[in-house]
């Protein structure tokens, strides 16, 4: 049907469409390739747009007497024909039509409209008045049936969309719908005047809108009158209170005088407005606003303030009479609030049933309230009997009983709320049988408690497996009857609670995180890790991340006390030096490494370690953490400094839980026992004796104050106690303390990983049954585990990549060069979010702001001017105009996907320059035999220049030109392993493009080599040598038009030798790289406008002559990375490049933000920084 003019045809009617479409042509190459036809054709389209028929129709009658078969000429024939009535004219027409052009689009439709009868035409017309007569969906109904396969474009689609607009939901369609039209038919105004009625209908005072209406009101009619018709409708639709009401409609009357409805509507706005002007202005309006604001704010306390200095003006005002009554019920202050409402229902009786309903809430709530209150207070009785006052009040609300319920549950009265659950709802049900269930369980674990005191480890088995059966669903259940098994030597049978239990429905995380807890807690940590692999990575918290960590520096730990054992000292005492380096601001991971320090024999770093932790963290140490450190003194014989923990425990002691307690205790033998070791060490041996005997006396089984009483047995020659003392010592059975050990030792940091050894979700202090009472501190930090620290470190990068990350950057690009030519400066926002999807997945949407310029060409540089555009040309008349300044803004879009293997991105260039282009790519990776390769298609825009990536206009012609893309594959092949020696290499072919540039070739060769001299984990130094060649079919890189205005040397080899050096801190991490190189290159003569021989002609034949030659050359690189916070990462990349002919300069400044939660690794060791798209 019909086609689109020229894009400069209505710009500035189409100012409330938003722009979807990509330039892909200039307006000057469509009229160099317009045919006869498309100039008859437009010459149609123009007299339609008019609204001129009888130009219409002699236009048509002229095209298809010379083109009979012209699709787009047919399909307005059938329009005209079946609008004026001529039903076989429009059918044979359509016959025509379908003939020449069977796959026309939009042919249904045509056939639809081509078959309309006298009949149909009438039924058309009631259609549209039923839509008129408030019967949108009978309308739709009837013009669906007309038209099977939708409207055709023209006046039907119109009344169908304002039709479907009325529907609910069908604004929008419409709105669209139009706006699609407009975009296909730019002259057309018929569609421009239909949009502005949709949006007037909905929003008549849409200030773009109204502008549009107001301009093309002033049109010549019949356009202007129906222009003038819709505005005249917004206008009387205005709101009464809208701040440019009454100056829309005084203009309106400038435009008709005579119109006496806006006349009237004009009057009635200035009346409402002085009333509202004049109500605002009372200061009872004021205070009543504020307090109403505040409400809206949950501000209660200041909306009553403010209800009360209205009450002070006008006492019976019922705004904030009842006003005052719902802030106190929103505060829960039922009983403050009944007055309110009764006030409310004496001043308001015509609306008694909302009064009341008001009035009966208060009196239930408020005595609901009490009965709480006296039930927390321990008068269950009294509780129950204000219930039963409540219940009366309102039988239908289950409040009520859900209240008795819970009484009788805290009482033990099972049966009694058991009946009570069925007056309740489902869902109330549920919850308060799963209180009975836990308050069922917790009777029984209590027990458990008590049986393990008795060391009837059995019988608390049984009590937790009944418990079990009451809270099924409870983790930390399962986890304590779990840990008793382990501690009866049937680990299995504890693995066996939580598999298939845990993986049988949707779990939370704390079910996870209770089933690795247990697994590491027997030795299994690669089972651990494994668990909570299959826990989804949005519900991975804190902890669960610092679980994974804590696991890395004991599998840390674990090497360096091999080390240490094989005898290998220094190299242990190295690699905890580089562990420290790692978690040096981590007050959890920091005391592992200081008490590591100890275990290999350097006591004073230990020290030094621990007070930094405590001085520099203390609101992050808990009781758990000074108990342990006292611990640590005492055994080191730090005898003041455990002494002044001591104090400090025993100033919290109101504080502690039932293990702390008995670790405090446990505190004081061992502090009494280092002083019983002083005075053997002083031998003052009976002295010794007497302190021990006290805590003998209270722990006979205290194996520390065994082991120096039998010692001093043996100083002082009573061999026959110090054998028996012996053999009670060896009769001890450990067993069940060492199964503890971890859990006993990890409770150090409530927040943190150890917290959840000792805490279910509920924050509940863990019970004896998990631990046996004669758990003790244990001299080393965890348990030697099996595995290596860096399968646990992949393990946290993993996790890491399972974050939700945002990213952005600020990046800016100079090049000096000829103004207005090659000269480039560019300014780039890249903004990415980047999530996980699948199995190892990650998706990721960017969108980057960009600027570029080129500055302005300088007339008066004669050369310049000669090789700028087709300007040579008007250069040897002197008629050369004036060159705007180069410059392009625009955004663009990407969305794209990766994994290990697979990256694949699709957008935009910036839409906004004057040539936008679709771009993206797909690459994949993988491994053939020990080499690794890859490949890449990809189409992308060549940035080097504004002219190669923007695009821009000749001034001479205006025409449009520029905008290359790069469209082909690369393949690479490396060997590298990441030990001292890699290589690297990479090939590619590309095929260049652009708007109204010439076509070319690239292939490009590069390979290198890499010497790795200090390759450390947080310390690598590297040289090597890269060579490159280079070749472009020919050579487009000026800036006439034509040309692409990128370098494309026809040959060109490089050898560069690079110098890397990156160095990672615990938070921080840079990378320095230098190079110098030298290339040599040879680019070929080129004309001036090889696409357009005229203008070479007209030129004199000019071209670029060949050229080559050798240049030596430097470069230079520093990026950085700072972890900010736990989950904000900063960083910058400076770089610059300096040879003879080319010398660009870049720095960006970007963040790295993990949405989700604390990422599991530090800094990576050579900082990456946030690209722009326009650099894939």
């Amino acid at each position: 049907m019909r086609l689109p003019l020229s894009s400069l045809i209505c710009i500035s009617l189409l100012a409330t469409v938003p722009a979807v479409s990509l330039a892909t042509s200039s307006a000057g190459q469509e009229s160099m390739q317009q045919s006869p036809a498309d100039r008859l054709y437009e010459q149609v389209i123009f007299w339609q747009g008019k609204n001129r028929p009888d130009m219409v129709r002699k236009s048509l009658d002229r095209l298809l007497s010379s083109y009979p078969d012209e699709p787009r000429g047919l399909a307005i024939q059938i329009e005209m024909e079946a609008q004026a009535g001529h039903k076989d004219a429009a059918q044979a027409a359509y016959d025509h039509l379908a003939k020449v052009s069977p796959h026309y689009p939009g042919l249904p439709a045509l056939k639809d409209l081509a078959s309309l009868n006298s009949t149909d035409r009438m039924r058309l017309r009631q259609s549209v008045q039923l839509s008129y007569n408030g019967h949108p969906q009978q309308a739709l109904d009837s013009f669906n049936q007309l038209f099977p396969h939708g409207p055709p474009d023209g006046p039907e689609a119109i009344q169908y969309w304002e039709i479907k607009a009325k529907l609910p939901g069908g604004w929008n369609q419409a709105v669209t719908a139009i706006r699609n039209l407009m975009h296909k038919y730019p002259d057309d105004y018929s569609y421009q005047l239909a949009n502005a009625k949709l949006i007037a209908s909905r929003n008549p005072d849409d200030s773009a809108n109204l502008e549009q209406l107001q301009s093309m009101a002033a049109m010549a009619p019949p356009l202007g009158d129906d222009a003038r018709k819709i505005l005249r409708g917004a206008m009387l639709d205005l709101p009464d209170l809208g701040p440019d009401t009454r100056a829309r409609l005084q203009n309106f009357l400038k435009m008709d005088p005579e119109d006496s409805a806006v006349q009237a509507r004009l009057k009635a706005v200035e009346e409402a407005q002085n009333r509202h002007q004049a109500l605002v202005s009372s200061p009872a309006y004021v205070r009543d606003q504020e307090a109403s604001t505040a409400f809206q704010k949950q501000q209660y306390d200041e909306a009553l303030q403010h209800y009360s200095e209205v009450l002070a003006i006008h006492s019976n005002d019922l705004d904030a009479v009842s006003g005052t009554g719902y802030a106190l019920m929103r505060q829960s202050k039922f009983n403050e609030a009944l007055p309110w409402f009764r006030k409310a229902l004496r001043l308001d009786p015509g609306s008694r049933k909302k009064w009341d309903s008001l009035i009966l809430t208060c009196q239930y709530w408020g005595k609901i309230q009490q009965a709480r209150q006296q039930n927390i207070a321990g008068h269950p009785d009294d509780a129950r009997g204000t219930v039963q006052e409540a219940i009366r009040l309102n039988p239908g609300e289950p409040e009520g009983y859900a209240l008795l319920a819970s009484i009788a549950i805290d009482q033990g009265n099972y049966g009694e709320a058991q009946g009570l659950l069925r007056r309740l709802p489902a869902d109330r049900q549920a919850t308060l049988e799963q209180e009975i269930g836990r308050k069922r369980a917790a009777e029984l674990e209590k027990q458990a408690d008590d049986l393990v005191t008795k060391s009837d480890y059995s019988g608390a088995r049984t009590a937790l497996l009944q418990a079990l059966q009451f809270a099924p669903d409870d983790p930390w259940l399962r986890y304590r009857l779990a840990r008793l098994y382990a501690a009866n030597g049937t680990a299995d049978k504890g693995t066996a609670l939580f598999d298939p239990w845990l993986y049988s429905t949707l779990r939370d995380s704390e079910a996870y995180y209770a089933a690795a807890l247990y697994q590491s807690g027997i030795g299994r940590d690669d089972v651990a890790l494994a668990i909570l692999d299959k826990l989804p990575a949005s519900q991975h918290s804190e902890k669960i991340t610092a679980f994974q960590r804590q696991i890395w520096i004991d599998q840390k730990i674990a090497q360096i006390k091999a080390l240490q054992k094989s005898g290998k000292i220094n190299d242990a005492t190295e690699e905890l030096r580089k562990v420290q380096l790692q978690v040096d601001s981590d007050p959890v991971l920091l005391t592992t490494v200081a008490y590591a320090w100890n275990d290999l024999g350097n006591q004073a770093q230990a020290d030094a370690l621990l007070l930094r932790v405590k001085h520099d963290s203390p609101e992050a140490l808990s009781l758990d953490w000074h108990l342990r450190y006292a611990s640590y003194l005492l055994r080191t014989r730090q005898t003041d400094p455990a002494q002044q923990e001591i104090d400090y425990l025993g100033a919290h002691r109101a504080e502690f839980d039932d293990k702390q307690k008995l670790a405090y205790s446990g505190l004081e033998n061992s502090r009494v026992v280092a002083h019983a070791e002083q005075l053997e060490g002083e031998q003052h041996y009976a002295e010794a004796e007497s302190t021990l005997g006290p805590v003998l006396e209270t722990n006979p089984d205290n194996q520390e104050a065994q082991t120096v009483e039998n010692r001093l047995a043996r100083r002082t020659g009573n061999l026959d106690k110090a054998i028996q003392g012996i053999e009670k010592e060896l009769a001890v059975d450990s067993a069940a303390p060492a199964a503890y050990e971890s859990l006993a030792q990890a409770k150090i940091y409530p927040e943190r990983v150890a917290s959840s050894h000792l805490t279910n979700s509920d924050q509940t202090p863990v019970t004896l049954a998990e631990i046996d009472i004669t758990a003790h501190e244990a001299d080393s930090a965890t348990p030697p585990t099996s595995g290596d620290s860096w399968q646990y470190k992949n393990q946290a990068e993993m996790q890491d990549e399972r974050d939700t990350w945002l990213s952005g950057g600020y990046d800016v690009e100079s090049r000096s060069g000829t103004a207005g030519q090659s000269q480039f400066v560019s300014h780039q926002i890249p903004i990415e979010l980047k999530g996980p999807v699948g199995v190892g997945g990650e998706w990721f949407a960017r969108t980057d702001q960009v600027d570029v310029g080129a500055g302005t060409l300088n007339l008066a540089d004669t050369y310049a001017t000669a090789t700028f555009g087709s300007m040579l040309i008007c250069q040897q008349h002197n008629n050369c105009p004036n060159p705007a300044s180069q410059y392009a803004f625009g955004r663009s879009y990407t969305v794209g996907y990766m994994d290990e293997q697979n990256r694949l991105d699709m957008g935009t260039t910036p839409i906004g320059f004057p040539i936008v282009n679709w771009v993206g790519g797909y690459r994949r990776v993988g491994d053939w035999g020990p080499y690794s390769w890859s490949a890449e298609v990809a189409r992308r825009a060549v940035t080097q220049t504004l002219l190669s990536y923007a695009g821009t206009i000749d001034p001479r012609t205006g025409q449009l030109w520029g905008g290359v893309l790069s469209t082909g594959a690369k393949l690479g092949l490396s060997l590298d392993h990441g030990g001292t020696w890699g290589y690297w290499s990479n090939i590619g072919i590309h095929q260049l493009t652009g708007t109204n540039v010439q076509s070319n070739t690239e292939a490009l060769l590069m390979a290198g080599v890499t010497r790795r001299l200090i390759n450390e984990d947080d310390r690598m130094l590297s040289t090597g040598l890269t060579g490159t060649m280079w070749h472009y079919s020919q050579d487009s890189g000026e800036f006439t038009y034509g040309q692409g205005g990128y370098y494309s040397p026809q040959f060109y080899t490089s050898l560069a030798v690079p110098l890397t050096y990156a160095q990672r801190y615990t938070r921080f991490s840079y990378m320095m790289r230098g190079s110098v190189f030298t290339a040599w290159a040879r680019t070929n003569s080129s004309p001036y406008y090889p696409l357009n021989p005229a203008y070479e002609l007209a030129a004199g034949n000019p071209s670029y002559n060949t050229s080559s030659g050798t240049s030596f050359g430097y470069s230079a690189m520093a990026n950085m990375e700072y972890q900010l916070t736990t989950n904000l990462f900063i960083g910058d990349s400076l770089s610059v490049v300096r040879s003879p002919y080319y010398a660009p300069n870049y720095a960006i400044l970007y963040f790295r933000y993990a949405i989700d939660k604390t990422p599991a690794l530090p800094v990576g060791l050579q900082p990456v920084p946030v690209i722009p798209t326009s650099q894939f």
